[in-house]
């Protein structure tokens, strides 16, 4: 497949009014990043051009740096400087896009990728590969992350990218994403497979070493709190502290908040031996000392030591979670010297349901270590006897100086006993699955995804199927994706996105349809994807014969807004446009492919 990849910086140009920011070219006018960053005022757009870049960089103007894509413009550390970090945003405003942090595997170098201080940085449609102590760290400051992929190297440099998704990542990286007392949004973060933590929160630390080598003071007016959805995190592999996502400290910061929904964690589980727990022991989520509030609910997370350790916790809810598979426990409560509340899943101060689904777990569902009640009501075990519920709980019963397990209903989850997708002779995708029971079912959400994507979740709703509610009998549903005749020469992944009537989503696995062979002499056009967008849609198009092309993009008055393509095109090769809306108002726009007297529209959606 050719790509073709409309420079970001030409649109920037055509849109922007007179007077309003420079986009400085690198390499064009500037030979380096740090010269045109030296040249540039405030609020300036830096255009980075395919090629890598080494280079260390401070960073104390509010800039916007647009690469031409994660796998072509490389930044990677500065050659010869040991104990090197390529970007370090200083006091400043800062955007980020489609850029690559090219680290090294070894101690003397890569050390950091990106670390902000007392700035608001953004972070999007960006790689980090293979930093020795840090990939991102913000200080002070408000980070905003979404579709980064955070990955490591094997032991002979290569990159390992497992397809698959089964998270064999080389151990090389120690910290993810590292935040000291800042409010956050993560999204759509793709990492894992470090030595110490993916994502690891220290709102109370007062100085770290790790951040740029030296002690660094924090901001203790700063109340911390943020977001993390949508992530997928893979945990470490070895090491008594590698977890998925660290809390760590914030002893006297009652206004500390934190969410943390809709994520996939799936570690390595490294201990079943049934010793005693520890409460570092790879965790998919590690409270320590948590002295604010956390709302923890739409999650999965299996195949870790324990799926989420509470070590002190102030106010917790856990709801809606599946915590299933992991080697020791689902959920641990610790007393220590933090000892403040055990977690809420279900039942106790907020007085609803907890809907989770825990089971499965090797020695012990919930293991309570704190000498307080542990609510856990209206969740599903994975068994509907109370002695065997029970038997898979470690609490007053083992140990009278412990606190009980309060539970007292279970709920049956819904049971998708297949799921299958295959391509109609029209071209078009049917998609149908069965349920065996359904407890509280509202229904099903048909989500798809361009295989192979860059960013794995950039999923798309086609349309909702009702459920039944409550029922045991068996019931086949199918839905049939009407575009699938328009996705000539593309493989698209489905999945299910289940959801009950109090709100609890679970999603089921993916399938995949592979790309049909083009048609010889066709000309075509597939419509955009995704569709309503915003801010960036991609096309794929053939002409029938060889010669010159056009594609454009055409506002609801007739007039060209872009030319994405105007060049010579062979005859059934796929190519790809990618139209960046950032600077466009909402509304509707056309696509129009011309080739050889023959013209295909299509009709584009931008959403703002």
């Amino acid at each position: 497949m050719k790509t073709f990849l409309f420079c970001v910086c030409s649109i920037v140009s055509l849109l922007m009014p007179a007077g309003a920011q420079t986009v400085r070219s690198v390499p064009g006018a500037y030979a380096t990043i740090a010269d045109a960053v030296t040249a540039s005022a405030p609020g300036d757009i830096i255009s980075i051009g395919a090629g890598t870049y080494a280079e260390q960089l401070r960073i104390t103007k509010n800039l916007t740096f647009i690469g031409a894509g994660e796998d072509l413009t490389i930044v990677k550390e500065a050659a010869g400087v040991p104990d090197s970090t390529a970007f370090v945003i200083d006091n400043a405003t800062v955007t980020v896009r489609d850029l690559q942090f090219l680290g090294g595997a070894g101690t003397d170098g890569g050390r950091r990728g990106l670390v902000a201080l007392n700035s608001v940085t953004t972070i999007r449609r960006c790689a980090f590969v293979a930093f020795f102590n840090v990939s991102i760290a913000d200080v002070n400051g408000s980070l905003d992350i979404d579709s980064v992929v955070i990955t490591s190297v094997n032991s002979g440099g290569a990159v390992v990218t497992d397809s698959a998704g089964a998270g064999q990542f080389a151990n090389v990286a120690d910290l993810g994403v590292m935040l000291v007392n800042s409010q956050f949004s993560i999204r759509h973060l793709t990492a894992g497979a470090f030595i110490d933590h993916v994502i690891d929160l220290h709102p109370d630390l007062h100085s770290n070493s790790i951040i740029l080598g030296q002690d660094y003071p924090v901001d203790t007016t700063i109340f911390p709190q943020g977001v993390i959805e949508d992530c997928t995190i893979f945990g470490s592999r070895d090491g008594d502290w590698g977890q998925g996502i660290r809390i760590n400290g914030t002893l006297t910061r009652h206004q500390a908040e934190l969410v943390i929904r809709n994520n996939r964690f799936r570690g390595t589980a490294i201990d079943s031996t049934g010793a005693m727990p520890n409460r570092v022991m790879t965790a998919g989520i590690g409270f320590n000392g948590w002295n604010g509030y956390a709302e923890i609910y739409n999650n999965t997370i299996t195949q870790f030591n324990s799926g989420i350790s509470f070590h002190g916790i102030a106010t917790a809810s856990v709801h809606n979670n599946v915590i299933t598979g992991n080697a020791r426990y689902g959920i641990v409560t610790t007393d220590g010297v933090y000892a403040f509340s055990p977690p809420d899943l279900g039942g106790g101060a907020f007085a609803s349901p907890g809907a989770n689904t825990i089971m499965n777990n090797g020695q012990y569902n919930v293991f309570n270590q704190n000498n307080a009640v542990l609510w856990a009501q209206g969740n599903y075990w994975g068994a509907t006897d109370p002695a065997a519920i029970d038997a898979k709980f470690y609490d007053d019963n083992e140990n009278l100086s412990l606190g009980a397990v309060q539970f007292d209903n279970f709920l049956l989850p819904v049971e998708l006993t297949t799921f299958t997708a295959s391509r109609l002779r029209s071209g078009q995708v049917a998609l149908e699955w069965t349920t065996a029971t359904e407890i509280n079912c509202a229904g099903f959400f048909v989500e798809r995804s361009a295989a192979g994507s860059a960013n794995l979740h950039q999923w798309t709703t086609l349309g909702f199927i009702q459920g039944a509610g409550t029922s045991a009998a068996r019931h086949v549903y199918r839905y049939i994706d009407t575009e699938g005749e328009d996705l000539l020469g593309a493989s698209w992944s489905y999945r299910l996105k289940q959801i009950d009537r109090d709100g609890r989503v679970e999603y089921s696995q993916t399938r995949r349809i592979e790309s049909l062979p083009l048609p010889p002499h066709t000309c075509v056009l597939s419509q955009n994807y995704p569709n309503p967008f915003n801010p960036s849609t991609r096309m794929t198009f053939i002409v029938a014969s060889k010669g010159h092309a056009a594609l454009k993009i055409y506002d609801v008055l007739g007039r060209c807004a872009v030319t994405l393509f105007d060049q010579e095109a062979e005859p059934g090769v796929r190519y790809e446009a990618t139209f960046d809306a950032s600077a466009f108002s909402g509304g509707v726009y056309f696509a129009r492919l011309e080739s050889n007297g023959v013209s295909v529209l299509r009709t584009l959606t931008l959403i703002k």
